[in-house]
């Protein structure tokens, strides 16, 4: 049972997160902007073509945003687990 009860929880803060962070990304916001160029330069130099670099950009963003809600769903967790304990 404690193990379901933290899989869901961490699914649940995840998704909670994930949506906090998304909602204070702008697409016009300069610093995403300047990210999403680095990161399609990146793959640009890996050969991938101009279209495809822009979505591989966008998609690497994603996933780093993805790592960053999952981050803070651990620390729930952990706050959540640490005052049961105490």
């Amino acid at each position: 049972m404690g193990i379901s009860f933290v899989t869901t929880l961490l699914a649940r803060r995840s998704q909670f997160h994930q949506g906090r962070l998304a909602g204070n990304i702008s697409l016009s916001d300069p610093q995403l902007l300047q990210a999403q160029k680095q990161a399609g330069a990146m793959f640009a130099q890996q050969g991938s073509g101009p279209v495809t670099s822009t979505h591989q950009a966008l998609g690497f963003l994603y996933g780093s945003l993805q790592q960053q809600a999952t981050l803070l769903s651990y620390i729930d967790v952990f706050r959540v687990m640490h005052g049961y304990s105490c």
